[in-house]
């Protein structure tokens, strides 16, 4: 039986119990599943999906990761945040578990566990070649579309998303080695892969008219 106290704290996560139960055992051709009570709990959380008006799918998603994570974190509340100590020199495997740990201390979850991965990001200058290495966590994937004409598999897309870019002018990297702005590179890479990747195909870009299609 569901407990007053349980219906209060996870409520979002009971409405999409509720579905799933009738998905499975409701007969085929039965009177099916209204998910008002899915719908207002997401409502409650943004104002964005408290109307009736089309929105992003993938804002949905994320809002709905988000917020069951939130009702199913099982570390302790109020974590304190703690620095992570410094491993300049260290692997890069005892490096990003050391990020993962951190992040994990306040927060644990079984929506974490199957959604959440890590990316590593490595700025190099090319003045001095120091590097600057970080390893942070994720829940989806926002890809570009690269212009390819009429078909692209998602493998481009991937290729896209993981290709070295150059940081200069406003976007210059400020090496503490050269201790100034310099030219850099920036290059991403999947180092922890989730059991359910999640990938946002970016199907606008921003151009000086607002968004347009890829």
């Amino acid at each position: 039986a569901r407990s007053a106290p349980e219906s209060r704290k996870q409520p979002l996560t009971l409405a999409l119990r509720e579905w799933i139960e009738c998905q499975w055992t409701e007969p085929s051709g039965g009177a099916g599943f209204r998910p008002l009570s899915i719908k207002q709990c997401v409502g409650s959380r943004s104002n964005q999906f408290a109307g009736s008006m089309q929105q992003d799918a993938q804002e949905f998603l994320s809002l709905l990761l988000n917020s069951m994570h939130e009702e199913l974190n099982r570390a302790a509340p109020n974590a304190p945040y703690r620095e992570i100590p410094d491993l300049t020199g260290k692997p890069d495997m005892v490096v990003a578990q050391a990020w993962w740990d951190n992040h994990c201390e306040r927060n644990d979850s079984a929506l974490q566990d199957l959604f959440l991965g890590q990316l590593r990001s490595r700025v190099t200058c090319q003045s001095c070649k120091h590097a600057s290495t970080t390893f942070d966590p994720f829940w989806s994937l926002s890809v570009p579309i690269p212009a390819r004409g009429s078909e692209v598999a998602l493998e481009d897309c991937l290729k896209s998303f993981f290709r070295s870019e150059t940081l200069v002018g406003s976007n210059a990297f400020y090496c503490p080695t050269c201790k100034a702005e310099v030219c850099a590179s920036k290059r991403l890479s999947l180092f922890r892969c989730p059991s359910v990747l999640v990938v946002h195909l970016k199907r606008f870009k921003t151009g000086l008219m607002g968004g347009e299609p890829s």
